[in-house]
């Protein structure tokens, strides 16, 4: 398409001027379509100024993720080179199933600015307004030892190094799947899959990722606005949401592809490890069968919790939720 082409080109010279004469000639089109599509972009929100007798420019401010804008960063082989970047939808896990269901390969990656019936885990509604990065990726593990759990601490580990190393923060980790900027919640993950019945095994897995990138506009619901912030809120480095995708990509790839190894999992949960901020902690258990006070001691090689309960009792979690006892 026109549209795709004129932004990839604008992407690639975000900030600078680019002649529509020049557009035309490159992409062998007329000037007409060259501002048909400009102003198609412009109605899908790009930032895009038109100088008279100039040309156009997509603004370095311009922060709405695009398929050009995220390959400028991408190293991976597998990992988003099959992508669908989408202004509003229900749901990107869900569109992703869907997807998986079709055929799509292995890493295929769907990301959006809107999220309108967004899902965290138990069910419960996820906050997506468009000031956030929502995306899911698709895995069709070979190895059949991948399970959903390292999945999602992979991906907690990938997110939280990435903004770390693309935004200047440091961020913090709480079991399982989420991901804390000076004690409050800036990333939610949500992994799902379709298993064979008789082996067991995994057709695939999806990973679904929420970032809060920039505080909404109308701020926060009012049981959110207490335990949730953004990235650019405490960010130290000039970053787009561009490259921060790209960056969680390149980094998920990297990791997915050492699971096949048993050092490398020792390595991967060392580093979720490193990074948790409950571990010795007294901490509230919620489950299905109620809730129980105990100190969080440990998580094990599949990045289940050991705690200790009040009795004296240890118990290991694979799932549930927890809170932090003031």
């Amino acid at each position: 398409m026109v549209k795709d082409e004129v932004l990839r080109i604008l992407e690639e010279n975000r900030g600078s001027l680019i002649s529509g004469g020049a557009l035309s000639k490159t992409l062998d089109v007329s000037r007409t379509a060259v501002w048909k599509a400009v102003s198609a972009l412009k109605e899908e929100g790009f930032e895009i100024d038109i100088l008279k007798s100039s040309g156009y420019r997509l603004t370095p401010e311009c922060d709405k993720p695009s398929e050009a804008g995220i390959g400028r960063y991408l190293k991976t082989d597998a990992l988003g080179r099959e992508m669908s970047v989408f202004h509003s939808i229900p749901s990107t896990n869900l569109h992703l199933r869907k997807l998986a269901e079709g055929g799509s390969g292995h890493g295929c990656t769907v990301i959006a600015d809107l999220q309108t019936k967004g899902r965290g885990r138990m069910s419960r509604s996820f906050f997506s307004p468009p000031e956030g990065i929502y995306m899911s990726i698709l895995f069709r593990p070979q190895n059949t030892g991948i399970i959903p759990q390292l999945i999602t601490i992979a991906a907690a580990v990938s997110v939280a190094e990435a903004v770390d190393s693309v935004c200047g923060v440091s961020t913090s980790i709480k079991w399982v799947n989420d991901i804390f900027i000076d004690g409050k919640k800036v990333c939610g993950i949500l992994t799902e899959g379709s298993v064979e019945a008789e082996s067991g095994a995994y057709f695939y897995l999806i990973s679904g990722i929420g970032i809060n990138v920039h505080k909404p506009k109308d701020g926060y619901p009012e049981e959110l606005k207490d335990i949730a912030a953004a990235v650019d809120e405490t960010a130290v480095k000039a970053f787009t949401k561009n490259q921060l995708i790209a960056e969680v990509l390149n980094r998920f790839e990297e990791v997915y592809l050492s699971l096949s190894e048993e050092a490398s999992i020792s390595a991967l949960i060392e580093r979720y490890r490193r990074k948790l901020f409950i571990l010795n902690k007294k901490i509230t258990v919620k489950s299905a069968s109620g809730s129980y006070p105990a100190v969080a001691l440990d998580i094990n090689d599949k990045g289940n919790l050991l705690v200790k309960k009040e009795d004296g009792t240890e118990a290991l979690l694979s799932s549930g939720e927890i809170s932090i006892r003031i």
